[in-house]
């Protein structure tokens, strides 16, 4: 969605007010889901032939760089709410590489990240995990499973 607000001429407003509020409100909830809890527990439970550290300090460097690129791209964007102007080709630029960066890093995540968690952690390491990430966000009751009929 934000690749194509980048590259879109005018872009809806929808797309941009609901990027806006993931940049401004989602994003740094999960970095420090993964930061605070995930990480942590990770370096706990895998065992050192696992060399998760490595794959952790390589996300956390990428941690810092969006928490750098982050304030921008969302300056950047939030110029293109109602009666904006639009983004600049400098501003284009810095978002669709934020984009790429942003996409190698989840696949990065998805691909070494979640297997490791998969495989290490106890039902209880999610459990515990599910309720900080609750608290984070200020949900402190447990959601119903609907179940798919």
């Amino acid at each position: 969605m934000l690749e194509r607000i980048a590259t879109s001429e005018a872009p809806q407003g929808c797309a941009v007010t609901h990027v806006l509020g993931f940049l401004r409100e989602e994003l740094p909830l999960h970095l420090e889901d993964e930061e605070q809890d995930l990480f942590p527990l990770l370096r706990r439970r895998c065992d050192p032939s696992d060399e998760i550290g490595k794959a952790i300090d390589r996300l956390a460097s990428d941690h810092r760089r969006c928490d750098v690129e982050t304030p921008s791209i969302v300056a950047a964007l939030a110029r293109l709410e109602p009666g904006g102007e639009g983004l600049s080709p400098d501003e284009r630029e810095r978002v669709v590489a934020f984009v790429g960066h942003a996409r190698s890093h989840l696949i990065f995540e998805n691909a070494i990240i979640l297997p490791f968690a998969r495989l290490r952690l106890s039902e209880n390491d999610l459990h515990t995990l599910t309720l900080r990430m609750r608290q984070r966000r200020g949900l402190s009751r447990p959601t119903e499973t609907i179940h798919a009929g």
